[in-house]
């Protein structure tokens, strides 16, 4: 898990609105490794109210509340996570804010893939996350709608299953692997280094972010206000700007 050392400033403009404001005290989120960026360009653009963000695999910061280190809000790149800390009275229930897209990432000036076929062949160097984060359950889940050899094929390919999608990107950025399934955020967050071949809709799952209010939270108003911020309100706009799709529907 990976803990970012900054405290950012993200303006929910709750105090104006009546939502609840954080009284100057600080706001501890817990979010996926893929949120990072959006998070960064929320805090330049509203410059009111402290944030500290931890930044990590979902499954690790999951567990890392069910050992009593508790954020004030939990976002994760699935809703498995959250949802299992609801049923246990660990957290409020959750909220879908964002969608992104799996994708085959490749570097520039790398190997050259069109196709998840492509992952196949032979001396490619693939790196996924790890099964028990979303990004890696992601790639998994599309792999597994593949005629059973070319799904082998690609398996045989892979190199590192990694803790988070920050640490799949690092292994593709830093040449170490040729290709990866990352969200399109990632990709796009790159500044130019990676680029994206799409992954066929028939086989591409529904990637979906959900947020919850941390059960226990001596911040209850200011919490719900950047959930409902995310969701539907200056903070959604701000994701969509940055790559995000918006929440599903239901």
């Amino acid at each position: 898990m990976r803990r970012l050392a900054i405290a950012v400033l993200l303006g929910l403009q709750v105090a104006s609105t009546g939502c609840g404001g954080n009284d100057g005290r600080t706001l501890k989120v817990g979010a996926a490794s893929s949120l990072k960026l959006p998070l960064a360009k929320l805090a330049a653009t509203y410059p009111a109210g402290t944030l500290v963000l931890e930044s990590g695999g979902s499954d690790k910061l999951a567990a890392a509340i069910r050992a009593g280190r508790r954020p004030d809000v939990f976002i994760a790149a699935s809703r498995a996570q959250p949802d299992s800390l609801y049923a246990d009275r660990l957290a409020g229930r959750p909220v879908a804010v964002a969608g992104n897209s799996l994708v085959i990432a490749t570097r520039k000036g790398g190997p050259k893939f069109g196709s998840l076929a492509d992952l196949g062949r032979r001396g490619v160097r693939i790196a996924l996350g790890s099964k028990t984060v979303p990004i890696g359950a992601y790639a998994d889940k599309a792999l597994a709608k593949l005629p059973a050899q070319q799904r082998t094929a690609i398996l045989n390919n892979v190199k590192s299953r990694e803790p988070d999608a920050s640490s799949v990107t690092a292994k593709l950025r830093e040449g170490a692997v040729d290709a990866a399934l990352l969200y399109r955020t990632d990709v796009d967050g790159s500044t130019g280094t990676l680029s994206a071949v799409a992954i066929p809709k028939s086989v591409a799952p529904l990637v979906t972010y959900f947020a919850a209010v941390v059960n226990g939270t001596k911040l209850p108003n200011a919490s719900a206000a950047l959930v409902k911020s995310l969701r539907s309100g200056r903070g959604q706009s701000l994701l969509r700007s940055a790559g995000f799709l918006p929440p599903p529907a239901k």
